[in-house]
């Protein structure tokens, strides 16, 4: 999930978008921080059933599978900023 056109065009992430779409509702009627995370946990079991996660070296401009720890970090796309970006 990089930033500007170029990434956010791209089919792999429109899709992990919609994704996201599909729990946005379910993540800010959570109740609890706990709620929350169940619902981000469960978008990515949703989204790792078929999606990779990438990232770019710098150096190398190869992308390369980064680990479910990080790519964990699915949450922030809950975030308003994130998603107003995306009309799906």
């Amino acid at each position: 999930m990089g930033r500007g056109n170029q990434f956010s065009s791209h089919p792999g992430n429109i899709r992990f978008y919609a994704v996201i779409d599909d729990f946005v509702d379910a993540y800010y009627s959570a109740p609890t921080k706990f709620a929350k995370s169940r619902v981000v946990q469960q978008a990515f079991k949703n989204l790792s059933k078929t999606a990779r996660f990438l990232r770019k070296d710098s150096n190398t401009k190869n992308f390369y599978l980064i680990s479910d720890t990080d790519a964990r970090q699915v949450g922030y796309a809950f975030s308003h900023d994130q998603l107003r970006h995306f009309s799906l």
